[in-house]
């Protein structure tokens, strides 16, 4: 099912997954359910992925009659994320996970607002962020623009800018990674895009 949805898949996932699937069962069977602290991340970054999560844990009350509690399927997410990139542990896409929740919190903080997180400009801006700072860690960098095409971007909104340059500060405080001006150029489109749905 999730090949269906998310076409290319590590076929390593098949083990990973079933070793997950084997403790969870076991760890239910002994009373020991464990907490995912970036449940709420995970539910809100990798929305696709957590609900083909919370299908696997229906088709495991069907088929086994046992009901794992809803944290499996946070976990079951990230099985299915790490799958989509092929040399990215567990650890580092928790690690992303919680920058990428840093980056948001930034950006609510600079623009003193709320996001609708149902909004297609606020998933848009999430997805880029997620893969930006995937690519990152794979040591893949984005082809440069034309310096008049980034120059114009940034004159039209210094505000997202003076934003994206923190972003920047924080990834490089973080990570140690320079973010380039086409990936700033790029962070600012969505950036504008999700504050004029706000500012509607």
């Amino acid at each position: 099912m999730a090949k269906e949805i998310f076409k290319e898949l590590n076929d390593n996932m098949f083990f990973s997954l079933l070793d997950h699937l084997s403790f969870a069962l076991k760890r239910r069977e002994n009373q020991m359910d464990i907490v995912n602290p970036l449940e709420w991340e995970i539910k809100k970054f990798y929305s696709r992925e957590y609900q083909m999560g919370i299908k696997a844990l229906e088709i495991i009350k069907v088929d086994l009659g046992t009901q794992l509690p809803d944290s499996e399927a946070a976990f079951f997410a990230l099985h299915i994320v790490n799958a989509q990139i092929d040399s990215v542990t567990g650890d580092e896409i928790f690690g992303i996970t919680e920058m990428t929740n840093s980056i948001l919190k930034l950006v609510k903080y600079f623009y003193q607002c709320e996001f609708d997180e149902d909004s297609v400009f606020f998933n848009r801006f999430i997805t880029h962020v997620r893969y930006y700072l995937m690519r990152r860690l794979k040591g893949e960098k984005v082809a440069p623009t034309e310096r008049g095409i980034i120059d114009s971007v940034r004159k039209a909104d210094s505000q997202a800018y003076e934003c994206v340059n923190r972003i920047a500060q924080y990834i490089y405080e973080k990570q140690r990674w320079e973010t380039s001006e086409t990936e700033k150029m790029f962070l600012m489109l969505h950036i504008i895009n999700l504050v004029k749905k706000v500012n509607k």
